[in-house]
């Protein structure tokens, strides 16, 4: 198990993502691979994306992305190639599933016709999750032959037990092989947590396999993602009424972030804070479990729940809010979410609940509070606390912003990690 690779990133190397998401879906995963396209091309590598086509957590796939197999085009330097797939709202774990399997075989279809004449590079970073994704490293290493990286940013079955799947049984088993297999067909393996990276260096020991792993954690662009002194001062610039204080969320909304729980603990925000509103940008399979207790509750007119929206207006929300949100459920201990970061570097402070990495930054950093996501009373005394001492949160956002600037979370930092391992990976 390897922290740093030896030796300096190379220049000219040319490498291939393969991702379902890139720009412009938006969510973690393909702010992840955009950043990381940047970072490498400024870092003199060249890269080549393979990705769906736009259209993710809408369902809707823009009018110039039709009626073809393979789309080409060019983003932040990088050569892009956009497969067709059978596009859903993400509405439910069965609509993710079916989209993933689309652009699985869509993208197998590309590897095998057009691959060797048009994606060939002299390495492949895989992105999984969705652990569907493992499926394509045999693919990819029959007919591209070249070695492959594989970005374990969750590992499965145990992601999704206690949520989507029981701790037994043939799915569980299924996606294990599927996890694994992605694994042994990979030369290199890269995790984002200190947790998840024990946890896949104990599978590998388990069962055999023998590969280098790396730590490139989340992060954020410190450049794009900052604090602003311009006030939102006009009704017609703001989501929320002048004079209100806004707790926000950004971000997938499934039962893995526990939203039914935020709501609660917001009803008794709301019952001591005539000021206070909840705004939820995000799709997701409990977005209407959230609809349904956001009328329940008659929160109507408290609560703004928002479709995703670009990085730049997701940037200006930020800004706007006063607490933001990182609610996990208590089986997320590994996660490290790239929202807590974009959090941290607008100077805002942050409550978490659940990873034992956000609350060990947390602590280190002092830029923000952990509780339990199953205590809806501390939940929501915890945004209360931030609503009423403006002077503290503002203390937190700066102390947050500052232990980025000296941390390994910033993307430009970590990407450098990544580069020197596809360098050792290459034979470079």
């Amino acid at each position: 198990m390897e922290s740093q690779p030896p030796g300096r990133p190379s220049r000219g190397l040319t490498v291939g993502i393969i991702t379902p998401h890139f720009p412009p879906d938006r969510g973690g995963c393909a702010s992840r691979y955009e950043d990381m396209v940047k970072e490498l091309t400024r870092l003199g590598f060249r890269c080549s994306v393979l990705t769906e086509v736009p259209s993710y957590p809408t369902g809707q796939v823009p009018q110039g992305f039709r009626n073809r197999l393979i789309f080409e085009d060019r983003r932040e330097g990088a050569r892009v190639f956009r497969a067709a797939i059978f596009p859903f709202k993400v509405d439910s774990i069965f609509d993710r599933v079916v989209a993933y399997t689309f652009f699985l075989i869509s993208a197998a279809a590309f590897i095998c016709l057009w691959g060797r004449k048009r994606f060939l590079c002299d390495a492949y970073i895989l992105s999984t999750p969705p652990v569907t994704m493992n499926a394509l490293a045999p693919i990819i290493g029959a007919v591209l032959r070249r070695p492959i990286l594989n970005d374990v940013r969750d590992f499965w079955p145990e992601a999704l037990q206690g949520t989507y799947i029981g701790r037994s049984g043939i799915r569980a088993r299924t996606i294990q092989m599927l996890q694994l297999l992605g694994i042994r067909r990979s030369k290199s393996v890269v995790t984002v947590t200190p947790g998840l990276m024990d946890r896949v260096d104990r599978a590998m020991k388990s069962n055999r396999i023998s590969r280098p792993l790396y730590y490139v954690p989340n992060g954020v662009d410190l450049g794009l993602f900052k604090a602003s002194d311009v006030p939102m001062e006009s009704a017609g610039e703001r989501l929320t009424p002048p004079g209100s204080k806004t707790i926000l969320y950004s971000g997938i909304l499934s039962r893995s972030q526990k939203p039914e729980n935020v709501i609660r603990a917001f009803k008794l925000v709301a019952e001591k804070r005539s000021d206070a509103m909840l705004l939820l940008i995000g799709r997701g399979d409990a977005e209407a479990t959230v609809k349904e207790m956001i009328e329940r509750t008659g929160l109507g007119d408290r609560v703004r729940l928002l479709d995703p929206v670009p990085r730049e207006t997701l940037i200006s929300y930020i800004r706007e809010s006063a607490v933001c949100l990182v609610p996990l459920h208590e089986n997320q201990v590994d996660a490290l979410t790239t929202k807590f970061f974009e959090y941290l570097a607008c100077e805002k402070p942050v409550i978490a609940t659940s990873s034992n990495n956000l609350k060990e930054i947390l602590s280190e950093s002092g830029a923000g509070l952990f509780v339990s996501i199953n205590d809806e009373a501390s939940l929501a005394s915890a945004i209360t606390s931030l609503l009423s001492d403006e002077a503290l949160g503002k203390r937190m956002g700066k102390q947050g912003r500052s232990y980025l600037e000296k941390s390994v979370f910033n993307r430009s930092e970590s990407v450098k990690t990544l580069a020197g391992a596809i360098s050792v990976m290459v034979g470079e």
